[in-house]
Parts: C-alpha cells; structure tokens; sequence
C-alpha cells in the first residue's frame, strides 16, 4: 500500500501551524501577569538590587558570560542575570561582545557572548 506523502506533509505542516498560535495565544493571555510581575519587581526594589549585583560581579570578572556570572552570583538565575544584562545594556553601563570577543564558557563549555563594562 502507497502511502500519501503529501498528505502527511500538509497534515504535519496543519499541526506546526496549531502549535505556533497556541503558543503566540499563550503569550498574549500571559501578557497582563508578565508586567504585574514586572511591576512588583520593579516597585518592590528588587530589579535595582539584582541590576546592582549583576553589574558588581561583571565588574569582578569583566568579560564573563551569562551563565558565569550566575555561578559567580550565586543567588540569582541565569534568567534573572540575563535580564539584568539586557537592562545594563540599555542603560549603556555595559555591552555585549563582538563574535570576535565569543569564548568557551567555564560553565556550559560552549563558545558564547561575553559581557564587557563600558
């Protein structure tokens, strides 16, 4: 018996379909908790306090990685570092290393970005 290549391919292309709007939905019915949650954070102080750390420990070992700095840090995750960074970034205090600057990571022994002070 033939089977209908065609057919699985339109039925699995119908299934990524499903599966990006189901996702793209979830995001967008999770928008009103992602900012109370980021408002909490900001109001409460905690985004200074881990924006402060972060940029303490970059000034430490300059030229760290994302997840370097999240070892080194200790009480933060490697999420809360990289949102710490992007926000250090945008406030021009630090920037993000040109490919020529990527190197092997001492934590996920992957070449990666590095983080640089300004």
């Amino acid at each position: 018996m033939k089977k209908n290549i065609k057919s699985e391919s339109l039925e699995m292309s119908d299934i990524k379909k499903q599966l990006v709007l189901a996702f793209s939905t979830g995001s967008r019915n999770n928008q009103g908790t992602s900012q109370a949650a980021e408002k909490d954070i900001t109001d409460s102080g905690i985004r200074e306090t881990h924006y402060q750390t972060v940029y303490t420990a970059l000034r430490r070992i300059t030229g760290a990685t994302t997840l370097e700095l999240a070892a080194k840090i200790g009480s933060l995750e490697e999420k809360q570092v990289r949102k710490r960074l992007c926000d250090l970034i945008e406030s021009d205090l630090i920037r993000r290393g040109d490919e020529s600057e990527k190197r092997i990571c001492e934590v996920s022994a992957r070449k990666v970005l590095t983080f640089w002070i300004i």
